[in-house]
């Protein structure tokens, strides 16, 4: 090979490495302009979203003062959707909007998990409350009519309203208007009555019993049945205790009771002459309610 091509090829080989070293110049350059303008439009992102989260929280606080300063009793939910371990909030949520539509009544909630802390203490500040989750406040030209802290179950909540002149005297959680709701005096006396009688017990906050009432509800219709419904939320620690001890002696034979005082919700029992003679729990279906009130003949 001459000299000349010699040359004329180390001239090319220094070219092409010139050429390479450009290219990583060029490809460093647009991976650096990429990265800017990626960065450029997740900035424009976020305060695309911070602006908005802004103004449905402030649509939340304008909300939320025409509620409470006007000149009328209104009815102010509040509660966190965030916290899942607690479930309660969802259905006394449930109730009042099933009160709402029967009754035509206004309300407006107030989710805490949408606010930022400020806003949360603000309306806690104006409602007088600790942020319980859920808490129902009647207010009335920036002033507080009443308070309930803590879940209630349906038929509470109505009372609640009721007691708050929110809603007439009289009014009924219609879902349930049809049991009959009893205190442990009540009971006692249906014990010492010599007639048969359908005694649910239940508890609040019970899922299981919030899904019965209805079905229970629908049975007493629709069959024309007395079904009493005792929520032993409602029960002195006293009262409980005597209750669990005395329902062995009167028919009720549940090993966990005995053993270890445990006693599932809701359960049905059929009270004869002031015996248990038959009893049902762990059931919310209206297939097994029907047929166990065919067995005990209180439906044909």
């Amino acid at each position: 090979m001459s000299k000349k091509v010699q040359k004329n090829n180390k001239q090319n080989i220094k070219t092409k490495k010139k050429l390479t070293e450009h290219q990583k110049k060029m490809i460093q350059i647009g991976i650096f302009s990429v990265s800017i303008i990626l960065l450029v439009l997740a900035l424009i992102l976020i305060l695309k979203f911070s602006n908005r989260a802004k103004s449905e929280t402030q649509t939340v606080m304008d909300n939320f003062y025409e509620y409470y300063e006007a000149k009328e009793n209104k009815v102010i939910f509040y509660y966190n959707s965030s916290n899942s371990e607690d479930y309660t909030g969802n259905y006394e949520l449930n109730y009042l909007i099933q009160i709402g539509k029967d009754y035509k009544i206004d309300y407006f909630v107030v989710d805490s998990a949408l606010l930022n802390d400020k806003n949360r203490l603000e309306i806690e500040s104006s409602l007088g409350i600790k942020g319980t989750s859920p808490t129902t406040v009647v207010v009335n030209n920036k002033s507080v009519v009443a308070v309930q802290e803590g879940f209630i179950e349906s038929n509470k909540l109505v009372d609640f309203l009721v007691s708050a002149k929110v809603l007439e005297k009289g009014s009924l959680y219609k879902p349930v208007d049809n049991l009959k709701f009893i205190n442990y005096e009540d009971y006692l006396n249906i014990l010492s009555n010599k007639k048969r009688n359908i005694v649910v017990m239940g508890q609040s906050g019970c899922e299981y019993c919030m899904t019965a009432k209805p079905i229970l509800n629908n049975i007493s219709k629709g069959y024309s049945l007395d079904i009493y419904y005792l929520d032993l939320s409602d029960l002195k620690r006293d009262e409980v205790t005597e209750l669990f001890s005395k329902l062995p002696e009167l028919g009720y034979n549940n090993d966990g009771l005995q053993q270890n005082n445990s006693f599932p919700t809701p359960t049905l029992l059929i009270i004869d002459n002031g015996k248990v003679t038959s009893y049902l729990d762990n059931v919310i279906t209206l297939e097994e309610y029907v047929s166990f009130l065919k067995e005990n003949k209180f439906i044909e």
